[in-house]
């Protein structure tokens, strides 16, 4: 099946409908940027998971990279043909996890980053597609969206990197540890909020 045909797909499926826009009057490839932004599901997952990379950078960093990259594709390629909505429970999910981990570990062994990589770029991606109205709209957002979460991801993991690299005490380490600890503590908070209706679906 050609790209124009997966492209036609996406634009008449009715799950279409359930894209939104990060800020009114925002559309095309600035509504795609700032997408990531859009809600604290997504802000906290991006947080949690630059806290947990930026213990290993620049180790490994272009491999991990290159996996989140790939997931965010994917997701976005879900969320075209199938209408996926962005299910916030599970981005708070991830977020939970992710931010867990960063908690707990010292040092990530990179084949858990790669794994997580994978896992938030997908669930960012299946929500990453704010506008709707044309077909050129619909890639230049997503391609917003792109390079707005592989630039958020890159700069918080090569900051947090580099301040460790230059303060590199174990007080910092446990800085580390405790501001992680408080993203999952306010993604758990978010979650529970979820379920009893107060934090809206989108």
């Amino acid at each position: 099946m050609g790209l124009w045909r997966l492209s036609a797909l996406g634009v008449v499926l009715p799950g279409a409908v359930l894209a939104h826009a990060p800020a009114s009057g925002i559309e095309g490839f600035t509504a795609g940027l700032i997408h990531p932004l859009s809600s604290p599901s997504q802000i906290l997952t991006l947080l949690a998971f630059g806290l947990l990379a930026g213990r290993r950078w620049p180790h490994g960093a272009a491999q991990v990279l290159v996996g989140f990259w790939l997931a965010l594709l994917l997701g976005l390629g879900l969320a075209a043909l199938t209408g996926t909505a962005h299910l916030v429970s599970v981005t708070l999910s991830v977020a939970i996890v992710t931010s867990c981990l960063a908690a707990l570990l010292a040092s990530p062994d990179i084949r858990i980053l790669k794994g997580l990589a994978v896992m938030v770029g997908l669930v960012l991606g299946a929500g990453a597609l704010p506008d709707w109205h044309t077909l050129a709209a619909m890639y230049t957002s997503a391609a917003g969206s792109i390079i707005g979460a592989v630039g958020l991801v890159v700069c918080l993991a090569a900051g947090i990197g580099m301040l460790w690299m230059c303060i590199n005490r174990p007080w910092f380490a446990i800085g580390l540890r405790i501001l992680s600890a408080w993203v999952a503590a306010i993604a758990l908070m978010l979650l529970a909020l979820h379920f009893r209706g107060v934090v809206p679906a989108t």
